[in-house]
């Protein structure tokens, strides 16, 4: 953010009413489901989306992209995936940043025959999601065994189930 810009913006939130801000804040969170995501994910405390649900969130934004084509011609933003599944990751929330990034490998997963083949954007983002959902998980000794039984599959086995 430039330099001005914050100034502005932290000028403007020393002078507003505590009130006004949580009623602003609610309305745009409730008009923008990005933002609410980035937002529960960073502040929120409760469970957050599941797997499936971040899933159908990529399978939406894939149908978006190709209303006018049958193909996706153009690359998809991911970010605001990538985006929520960090914050998790960075607050020790580790089983709903598996989630985002298995919703998304998923999503990818399911619509990956609609993508254009020259674009590698999308094998890069898949690797990406694969390797952050390994890395989502706590460091210890928890075996392959007891991520299954928490749900959490391996790439492989997603085909199977």
């Amino acid at each position: 953010m430039p330099p001005d810009r914050g100034e502005q913006i932290d000028a403007v939130l020393t002078d507003i009413d505590e009130e006004d801000l949580q009623t602003f804040v609610r309305d745009e969170l409730s008009r923008d489901s990005g933002m609410l995501g980035r937002f529960l994910a960073r502040f929120g405390t409760g469970p957050g989306k599941s797997h499936t649900e971040y899933n159908q969130d990529v399978n939406d934004l894939f149908e978006k992209h190709t209303d006018r084509y049958p193909v996706v011609v153009e690359a998809i933003d991911f970010s605001q995936f990538t985006d929520v599944g960090e914050h998790y990751h960075e607050r020790g929330r580790y089983r709903q940043a598996a989630a985002v990034y298995r919703g998304l490998v998923a999503g990818i997963d399911d619509n990956i025959h609609l993508v254009d083949a020259a674009y590698d954007y999308y094998a890069r983002v898949f690797r990406e999601g694969l390797a952050e959902r390994e890395g989502a998980k706590p460091p210890s000794s928890r075996s392959i065994e007891d991520a299954s039984r928490e749900g959490i599959q391996r790439p492989h086995e997603s085909q199977t189930r």
